[in-house]
């Protein structure tokens, strides 16, 4: 085995309440600790700054038929400012991308619920040097004018997207944070699942500073390494101003998430300093453009090959990223949306 066991179903499905989950803490200054995720307070100091991604997951994956009669599973991935979606296609067991063999084309349509129709505009790449095209660009039809009007469909007709490892559907519920509330995600941040509402109020009686970001998360790849497509993010200007204050009081930045981090990372201007942002980010946090703001980050596991290694490799570096992976391979950590956890400081 060269990479920690998928959790198959949730940890409430285990036994477990969120925060029960395992935890894994490496810091430049001790020997790795395993623990709970609610004892992660001893790990931080006052002054701290946690950072929180408050976007909530959609239930992004609908049933589909193509004009040529192949039903499909289309997964919503965001919505473009012109109202048009991006979507990933999928085989009707949803294990094999569709359109890579010339099935799917500029004018190829898919039926969904309640008489929409997606008809495809381009395959959606976003500068991405891959030659496999997964995303793509769709029209929906009735025109949707609103990112509103695009979740209440979704809420009504959808259900969560689910990779092969997960046992059982889980409502959508299942797949929030405690404190989401900005729907636009198609998968989960599921860095924060584990906080409870009692975890937040006891770090922040402790002295950490808890601010929020969104950044909505599109569908990733599971099949292959990938660079992140962009995605559609806000930092508060109060969260910017409180960054640069904790930076500038010699607090930790700790990011909740991959995320948080692209987030926080793409707000910083030319001089170092968090600014207040809003759009669409191409940063692509990496060992070659390493995170700037983020001295600390809380994630699951993940594979060494996937955009989350590479990303994390960019905050914590290589041979941080290396040893969680092998600790956790050692250990029996689990990785994925409903898996364990880590926190890991920079060296």
């Amino acid at each position: 085995m060269t990479e920690p066991s998928p959790a198959t179903n949730t940890p409430e499905a285990r036994g477990l309440a969120r925060d029960e989950v395992r935890l894994l803490v490496l810091n430049p200054s001790q020997n790795p600790q395993h623990t709970q995720f609610r004892r992660i307070g001893e790990h931080f100091r006052g002054g701290d700054l946690l950072l929180i991604n408050t976007s909530m997951t959609v239930p992004g994956r609908l049933e589909g038929l193509l004009d040529n009669g192949q039903n499909v599973v289309v997964h919503f991935s965001g919505m473009l400012e012109n109202q048009d979606w991006i979507v990933e296609l999928r085989d009707a067991a949803g294990d094999e991308w569709v359109g890579n063999n010339g099935t799917i084309s500029d004018r190829s349509r898919v039926t969904v619920a309640n008489g929409l129709t997606l008809h495809v505009v381009k395959p959606y790449r976003a500068g991405n040097a891959a030659d496999t095209i997964r995303l793509w660009q769709a029209r929906p039809a009735p025109p949707m004018s609103s990112k509103s009007v695009v979740y209440d469909f979704l809420h009504d007709t959808g259900s969560p997207i689910r990779y092969s490892y997960m046992q059982h559907a889980e409502s959508i519920d299942f797949y929030q944070t405690v404190y989401g509330r900005h729907p636009g995600s198609s998968e989960m941040p599921s860095a924060g699942r584990p906080f409870t509402e009692q975890l937040v109020i006891d770090l922040l009686s402790q002295g950490i500073y808890v601010a929020p970001v969104t950044l909505h998360t599109g569908v990733s790849s599971q099949e292959k390494f990938e660079h992140p497509y962009p995605e559609e993010f806000i930092v508060p200007s109060a969260t910017a101003s409180l960054t640069n204050f904790v930076r500038y009081n010699g607090g930790r930045i700790i990011a909740v998430g991959t995320t948080v981090a692209r987030a926080i990372e793409s707000s910083v201007d030319g001089n170092g300093t968090v600014m207040a942002r809003s759009g669409w980010t191409n940063r692509v946090i990496s060992s070659d453009a390493p995170a700037e703001i983020v001295h600390g980050i809380i994630t699951g596991f993940h594979p060494k090959d996937s955009t989350h290694a590479e990303l994390l490799e960019g905050i914590v570096g290589r041979a941080v990223f290396d040893y969680a992976h092998a600790i956790a391979l050692d250990h029996g950590y689990m990785m994925h949306e409903f898996g364990d956890s880590c926190l890991m400081f920079a060296s």
